[in-house]
């Protein structure tokens, strides 16, 4: 089974796609900072990483910047989510985001960016 980090420090939102993602077959991950989520990707080697920008104790920028510095990381495809459009240009223009989603999404189109990036369908195989 795929396996899916979510790295959201608001709670309903880290829910709302936990839930989601584990009716459409992938296996869940989740991280409430930076911190935490830099752990988890390290510990356990999810298929992708939908990371926040705005969390606590290390931002999604820190925490991205942490992952592809990281040999045994650096693979992993973060997906970055934010509402701020401005932020996630910038993130394109740096090369840091696989993918970038911005926020409020639709669920359909979060998982069309995982398994496009992830090369799954629909059941997650």
């Amino acid at each position: 089974m795929l396996r899916v980090l979510i790295v959201e420090d608001e709670k309903p939102i880290r829910e709302l796609l936990d839930d989601f993602l584990s009716d459409e077959g992938f296996d869940t991950l989740l991280a409430e900072n930076g911190q935490r989520g830099v752990e988890l990707a390290r510990a356990e080697q999810p298929d992708l990483v939908l990371m926040d920008l705005m969390l606590p104790l290390l931002d999604g920028f820190a925490a991205m910047r942490a992952l592809k510095e990281d040999p045994e990381t650096r693979e992993i495809p973060v997906v970055v989510m934010s509402a701020n459009s401005v932020l996630l240009l910038h993130l394109s223009d740096q090369l840091l985001a696989d993918e970038t989603l911005r926020k409020p999404f639709d669920l359909d189109q979060v998982l069309h960016v995982i398994q496009s990036r992830i090369g799954v369908n629909s059941s997650g195989e």
